[in-house]
């Protein structure tokens, strides 16, 4: 009976054999990573993109329903009572206490001053502020807006604010119990909102005197308008957010129309978001 040959085996696999496997894979594995990277950096541009849009009809809402006032302001000087704002000269305070009877008309003392005295918040926490209400319960109708014990019709709330992206404000002591909004981008920075309204087409409400505290460049986004530095923004509110680095760029430019060339103020390519603009306010990005 013949004997079958055995069969032949192929010898192990060579070292530049394993080299250029190990040199494919990961060619593979990176460009998989820098897909995947992109991709989720793609996926929090458009969910900041859709919660601006979110933030602004919400503002809009809010305004309508809270006494029809014109518009939500941006900054924002607390008082304990209605009577705290006679002889104002202030004009923010005089807007403030305008502002707040006007939704208000019931309101005789509220708690959201419960030891008196004057909180003043800012373009990151007005928004939370009226959108919110109480810890995201909205507003009373009765005497004391902040009213929480669930009796008479009620306000808002007008946005669901994530309590994990609450952040408290740190720009004034005395505010930092009232918080702001962190974007998507996981760097605590804070969503600012601007009533187009509010600052019209004077200069941006910024500096010493009762103003806001000055803003970040990268926010003041201006254009020449018939020789008048106007904010751009065509609709009423401009949301802005620092982008994946958590940065504000710098902003020098002041041209016809809006370009969205922005720096970073060591010269890198910003990534600031807004949501009068379709892309970051600088070159896409590409990290």
């Amino acid at each position: 009976m013949a004997r079958s040959k055995p069969a032949r085996t192929r010898a192990a696999f060579t070292l530049i054999e394993l080299l250029i496997a190990i040199l494919i894979i990961g060619i593979l594995a990176t460009l998989v990573t820098l897909g995947v990277s992109k991709a989720m950096t793609y996926a929090k541009q458009v969910a900041t993109k859709t919660e601006m849009a979110q933030i602004e009809q919400a503002q809009g809402v809010a305004a309508i329903e809270m006494g029809r006032v014109p518009y939500i302001p941006s900054y924002l000087v607390l008082k304990k009572t209605p009577g705290e704002y006679a002889g104002a000269t202030d004009p923010y305070m005089m807007m403030s206490g305008r502002i707040l009877m006007q939704m208000f008309p019931g309101w005789t003392s509220a708690s959201w001053c419960p030891t008196g005295g004057t909180v003043v918040l800012d373009a990151t926490q007005t928004y939370v502020f009226f959108l919110n209400g109480n810890n995201g319960m909205g507003f009373s109708k009765g005497m004391d807006p902040w009213d929480t014990s669930g009796n008479g019709k009620k306000f808002g709330p007008y946005f669901q604010f994530k309590s994990e992206r609450l952040i408290p404000a740190t720009w004034n002591p005395s505010s930092s119990t009232f918080p702001a909004y962190s974007d998507y981008w996981d760097n605590k920075s804070p969503y600012i909102v601007y009533s187009q309204m509010m600052v019209g087409s004077g200069n941006p409400p910024v500096g010493a005197g009762g103003a806001p505290p000055e803003t970040p460049t990268a926010i003041i986004a201006k254009r020449q308008l018939e020789g008048v530095k106007k904010y751009y923004m065509p609709k009423g509110y401009q949301i802005f957010s620092a982008g994946k680095d958590g940065a504000w760029g710098n902003l020098g430019y002041n041209v016809t129309p809006f370009n969205g060339l922005v720096k970073n103020a060591d010269g890198s390519e910003a990534d600031d978001q807004a949501n009068f603009s379709e892309s970051p306010l600088g070159k896409p990005i590409n990290d």
